[in-house]
């Protein structure tokens, strides 16, 4: 398994044209090692833009409750037993790691709301800690 550190610089790297705020853990990873990617068809997000849950199901984002929910179980097994996430999918924040086709990402499973402030420019982060352990 990769370090937190490596994985971290892998993943930043790859967004290295976005800004991005740093929320403390990283995704479970596949058997290979890599972070798991969810394509959704006709789906539309930025990449390395990241998004609440519910941003993504509406605003023309167009990524189904579904896709939401199995990206949320792909990232953390261990807070879906039973495809049941144990805090909403759509207070959590995902980040857009492809536009063509559009793919997310879990960053975190907020132990409270995701919100969008715009006006602060805190888009896509957790009024509280996310809920998820940091590595």
């Amino acid at each position: 398994m990769k370090s937190c550190a490596v994985l971290g610089n892998l993943i930043l790297a790859s967004l290295s044209t976005a800004h991005v705020k740093h929320h403390g853990f990283l995704p479970t990873l596949t058997g290979s090692g890599m972070v798991p990617l969810t394509t959704s068809t006709g789906s539309k997000c930025g990449k390395g833009y990241t998004y609440c849950g519910y941003m993504l199901q509406g605003d023309g984002h167009n990524f189904s409750p579904q896709t939401i929910n199995k990206t949320y179980c792909d990232g953390l097994k261990d807070y879906c037993p039973n495809n049941t996430p144990k805090t909403p999918p759509d207070q959590a924040v995902f980040i857009c790691m492809s536009d063509a086709p559009a793919s997310i990402q879990l960053m975190c499973a907020c132990s409270g709301r995701c919100l969008d402030e715009a006006s602060s420019n805190n888009i896509a982060h957790c009024d509280t800690a996310c809920a998820n352990p940091k590595c």
